[in-house]
């Protein structure tokens, strides 16, 4: 995977924003911080961007009634829905 000078200067300020704050004891530390926060960032943006394509497909009618998925899931699994 190649290196964005992007990348490089959010990690840059991350670190700059860490050690001054007093909370790094390594690099290895450092980098594994920055990793779970970045890691957190795509997981919200690809969250986020899930919520809005399911938010245009419904104001657009592309759905289907919650009645009419659980028919089909109790069909597949054999499931009584009755009670």
């Amino acid at each position: 995977m190649s290196v964005t000078t992007a990348q490089l200067d959010h990690f840059h300020a991350f670190a700059l924003e860490r050690v001054g704050n007093g909370g790094v004891n390594s690099l290895e530390e450092l980098v594994a911080m920055w990793q779970a926060e970045a890691a957190s960032s795509e997981e919200l943006r690809e969250s986020l961007q899930a919520l809005n394509e399911g938010l245009e497909d419904a104001e657009a009618g592309r759905f289907r009634p919650a009645s009419e998925v659980f028919q089909d899931l109790a069909k597949r699994y054999d499931a009584d829905l009755s009670q």
